[in-house]
């Protein structure tokens, strides 16, 4: 989402903004996906990432990021959860029409029902949202793009509410393909996190066990 007005994405002042703003608070939490099963990448996928990692990492891009590893990632978990469980929408624009500051394109939305066509816009609930970030950026830049999460599981939460499809909690996915950042946020205005950046590279199966258990709403 972008907000109407600039907000800093080179220090605190992003969470300052929305604390202000909507109320929203960056909470960490220990240990809160810890418990979360994870699940053994198929071959394919395996091979995809080894093949495709390298070409997205040269290229350095935020749609390079999205095309060569997250797809295939998602493609992965299509497979793994029923279709009837999960919807897969691409920048499409959302608008919570009674907060303007609630407007813009997530990267990727994931809903927990089924796959609509385009044309019959968007199902709900919305559960996950993923933004896909340059590979060029240090760790400390990386936080920095959290505010942009945030506050895109706030308008997630206002849309379900509005769509009469509310559920207890609603997540997002910071990533630039190998680095992996995860929040939660449920009624209160906490967005939950464990301080943690996931590494694709020695920890798949656990981002894997993750994502699933935010889109099957389990975590």
């Amino acid at each position: 989402m972008q907000f109407s007005n600039s907000i800093d994405r080179t220090s605190d002042e992003g969470f300052n903004t929305l604390e202000r703003s909507h109320g929203l608070r960056l909470v960490n939490k220990q240990d809160i996906f810890s418990n979360v099963k994870s699940i053994r990448p198929s071959d394919w996928l395996e091979k995809a990432l080894t093949n495709k990692a390298p070409i997205a990492q040269n290229l350095g891009s935020e749609r390079a990021c999205i095309t060569f590893i997250i797809a295939d990632i998602l493609a992965f978990i299509y497979r793994h959860i029923s279709k009837r469980e999960m919807g897969l929408y691409f920048e499409r624009n959302l608008k919570v029409q009674a907060e303007t500051l609630l407007t813009g394109r997530p990267d990727i939305i994931v809903c927990r029902a089924p796959q609509l066509s385009f044309n019959q816009g968007i199902n709900f609930p919305l559960v996950l949202a993923i933004e896909a970030k340059r590979n060029v950026l240090t760790d400390h830049q990386f936080h920095h793009n959290l505010p942009q999460c945030m506050i895109e599981l706030h308008a997630f939460r206002k849309l379900n509410e509005i769509n009469n499809a509310s559920v207890d909690f609603v997540y997002s996915a910071l990533t630039d393909g190998d680095r992996w950042k995860f929040l939660k946020l449920g009624d209160d205005k906490n967005c939950l996190t464990d301080n943690r950046i996931y590494k694709r590279e020695n920890e798949l199966p656990t981002i894997l066990g993750i994502l699933v258990a935010m889109i099957e709403g389990s975590l």
